[in-house]
């Protein structure tokens, strides 16, 4: 991922289903470049959980529009990957 998608602390990272194993890997592996993490769990009891792991952001997508979120909490830049 590092590599191949050239990750940097300039990133914004969203991980859809973040809560997963796979999303959780990718998302610790982005936060170790740097980049800003942005977690997309279903539930609130997995929220406390992408929280707990470093997301800078975490949007419950049962609860809250994603796209509005992001936009706000990046300040309408949106994410890279």
């Amino acid at each position: 991922m590092i590599d191949f998608a050239d990750i940097t602390s300039d990133n914004i990272v969203l991980g859809t289903a973040g809560s997963s194993s796979a999303a959780l890997s990718a998302l610790q592996i982005a936060m170790t470049e740097g980049a800003t993490v942005i977690g997309q769990p279903r539930t609130t009891a997995k929220r406390d959980f992408m929280c707990k792991a470093g997301a800078d952001c975490v949007v419950v997508i049962d609860e809250e529009g994603l796209a509005q979120r992001v936009m706000a909490f990046t300040a309408g830049r949106g994410f890279y990957l």
